[in-house]
């Protein structure tokens, strides 16, 4: 970035470019699967890649309409809720993990233009700007020139931040080894599922992506630092070759007025723990001439990586808790919907084997004491009862009137 050298890009990386939408300012490749490391026996790595965009509603709303599958289950919330989520929380970056595209698998994140010259200025996270601390493959230039300067001024802040962290004597690899444990040496993860030489992975692999990256900017400090470079050819030369700086208070209060807005704020709060509080210009002045200066420097951007870590890493449990629940909700529904009727009726006291009447209709039907089997007439002519003579009759019986007329005409 810091060259005026043509930017190549692999052709993979442009075939995977031409699959997202393409309002995109600034995009780049980073990690194993991108730069050279040690130990990296797995040739299927994942790519990772930074896709910065200037509006991420509109951005992930025509990525889902394209790159639907690419999402988890936050989709179902739509592009306006990731969008959102994007940016208010964590290092504000979404990432879509273990996509398959082109026989290889990638993870991309998403950042706006704006966060991302935010963190790059002022390491707010060091998250994308840690990144950007060690060589990565740009594979679109950024489109502005603001976020242009704020890559340079992200490269400047880091040689300043390192040579504050290092002692008098010490090695090209030392500062590149420095430079790239900014963004690790706080950060959680290494403590428990990183690599422990995660960094001298990186590192002594690419010491001239290093060196090509960096050497205009150690140039610029030739009042402060002695740094010889090494011939191209000597790839491991700077395991003999010694770099010296000025530890003088001057030089330090230099590079301590050169580090972002966030390094500098936390120098503050943590030298303004006592009773005396000063403002930033003194406490840098002070700190410039304590013996320990460099212990608190690397204390103070600790911090601000582990909680960037920690921030993006609780997103990412926030992600699954979201997903979870929602799935939880929607299968709790269907099997409501199929293990409950729409309308349950009462229960009645005694228990009817085969079909019902609905309840209005039980309620109108009268029981009658005595209790009868088969076919009962209606309850309006249960009521009118005839008349039961006294003698018994068993068969049929003449009617009334025959009965009483043949009374008449035996007597």
């Amino acid at each position: 970035m810091a060259t005026a050298r043509p930017m190549i890009v692999s052709p993979i990386y442009s075939r995977i470019l031409a699959k997202f939408p393409q309002n995109v300012t600034f995009c780049f490749a980073y990690g194993s699967a991108v730069k050279k490391q040690l130990s990296n026996k797995n040739k299927e790595n994942m790519i990772d890649l930074i896709y910065c965009v200037d509006n991420p509603t509109n951005w992930h709303e025509s990525n889902m309409k394209t790159n639907y599958s690419h999402y988890s289950g936050l989709k179902y919330f739509g592009h306006n809720f990731i969008a959102k989520f994007q940016e208010n929380f964590g290092a504000k970056v979404y990432f879509n993990t273990l996509v398959p595209l082109e026989d290889v698998w990638i993870k991309y994140g998403v950042i706006s233009t704006k966060d991302l010259i935010t963190d790059l200025l002022e390491w707010s996270d060091i998250y994308v700007a840690g990144r950007l601390h060690k060589p990565v493959e740009i594979i679109k230039k950024p489109s502005c020139a603001e976020l242009q300067t704020a890559l340079t001024l992200n490269l400047q802040s880091a040689v300043h931040a390192a040579l504050l962290l290092l002692p008098e004597a010490f090695s090209e690899y030392e500062f590149y080894h420095t430079v790239s444990n900014l963004s690790y040496a706080g950060d959680f993860r290494m403590i428990f599922g990183e690599s422990k030489n995660k960094v001298e992975n990186i590192v002594r692999p690419q010491l001239l992506g290093f060196r090509n990256l960096y050497s205009p900017f150690i140039k610029m400090l030739e009042d402060y630092v002695e740094f010889p470079m090494l011939r191209e050819s000597e790839e491991y030369a700077e395991i003999s070759s010694c770099c010296y700086q000025d530890l003088g208070p001057l030089a330090r209060l230099h590079h301590l007025n050169q580090l972002p807005r966030w390094p500098q704020k936390a120098l503050t709060r943590f030298w303004n723990k006592g009773p005396l509080r000063q403002d930033t210009e003194d406490v840098l002045r002070a700190i410039a001439y304590d013996p320990d200066c460099n212990i608190i420097v690397q204390k103070c951007i600790d911090d601000l990586v582990f909680k960037s870590s920690v921030g993006q890493s609780l997103k990412k449990r926030c992600i699954a808790i979201l997903i979870l629940s929602h799935e939880t909700l929607m299968k709790g529904y269907v099997l409501k919907q199929i293990a409950s009727p729409k309308e349950e009726l009462p229960k009645s006291e005694t228990a009817v084997i085969g079909p019902a009447l609905p309840p209005h209709l039980l309620k109108k039907v009268e029981t009658s004491e005595v209790e009868c089997f088969g076919p009962q007439l209606p309850p309006h002519l249960l009521k009118k009862k005839p008349d039961i003579e006294k003698s018994s009759c068993i068969g049929p019986q003449l009617p009334a009137h025959l009965r009483q007329k043949l009374q008449e005409e035996s007597s």
